[in-house]
Parts: C-alpha cells; structure tokens; sequence
C-alpha cells in the first residue's frame, strides 16, 4: 500500500473511532476516500476505490423531531411543543413571535420553516443575541424554502443558519 493510501486508512480510522463504532466492516486498505454519510438506519458509511466500509453508530440515533405547524396571524413560537416549526398561514402573512429561551434551554436547537408563499416573520422578544430592535425581526421570502435555524445561548437566541429569510 501507497504511503498516501496508508495515511488517508489511518485518517478513516481514526474518524470512525471518534464516532465510537459498534462495528467497522472492512478493513479501510484505500487510496481515495470519496464520501462519507450517515443512512437512514444510522450507519456511517465511507466509499472509497469503489469500495463501501460501513460502521454502526453508538452514540447517536437520527430521529425526526415534533413538528408544529402554526397556521395564525400572530403565532407565539412555544418551544415546549418542540424543536421544528411550519409558519404556514396561506390567507396572509404570519407575524409570528418567539421569547427569549429560559435557563433550562441552553444549547437548545430549533428550526423554522416557511411553509407558505407568505412573507412570514418572526419577532425575537430581546433581538438576536440579546441586540433588541436592531436584530430582532426574521422576515422569510415568499418561498416555502426559506428557513432559519436558531440556538439558545445564555438566554438568548443566536442565528445558526438561514436560508432566504433576512435579518433587520
């Protein structure tokens, strides 16, 4: 085996081991990893020279989270229904609203979706990161795609990722 075949096993390797495996099937004896992705049975699974290794994840079980649709003209995210939520009003814009996370939320993830072509919006109590009125409105686009992604820290909300939505 190639000294680059040799580093590129080692480096599979020890990505698997971080990822606490049950099993690994195949030995990685590779020169090119192409992909690397979990499937929908939790398995790691890394194709390489044409070859597929596959590992069984132990700490970690993909699951599909609550999801509430909010269909009102002013809805009150309530993060005690879950972590996915659907603005999906089709009659006229949704003016939704989402308090500040409390203590017991640190860290928490949630994701909110258009699920209309409204322009829906999403007002922040203390702003993004605690910024007030600067930051604290979330408008989408009229496309259902459009989303947001937010996480709670130190009792406020802090934008992780969007997706044609905009911030004011």
């Amino acid at each position: 085996m190639s000294t680059l075949a040799t580093k590129l096993a080692t480096a599979a390797k020890s990505y698997l081991q971080r990822f606490k495996l049950k099993h690994f099937i195949g030995e990685p004896q590779i020169a090119t990893l192409s992909r690397a992705l979990v499937d929908q049975n939790g398995n790691l699974v890394f194709e390489a020279d044409g070859r597929t290794l596959t590992g069984i994840i132990e700490s970690k079980t993909l699951k599909k989270g609550t999801v509430t649709t909010l269909t009102g003209a002013t809805d009150a995210i309530d993060i005690s229904l879950g972590d996915i939520f659907i603005l999906n009003r089709t009659s006229a814009v949704d003016a939704a609203t989402l308090a500040d996370p409390g203590a017991a939320d640190e860290g928490r993830t949630i994701w909110i979706k258009n699920g209309t072509t409204q322009a829906n919006t999403i007002t922040i109590t203390s702003g993004l990161g605690g910024s007030g009125a600067s930051y604290d409105v979330i408008t989408f686009t009229n496309v259902v795609a459009a989303n947001v992604t937010l996480r709670a820290y130190g009792t406020k909300w802090y934008l992780v990722g969007q997706h044609l939505a905009a911030v004011a």
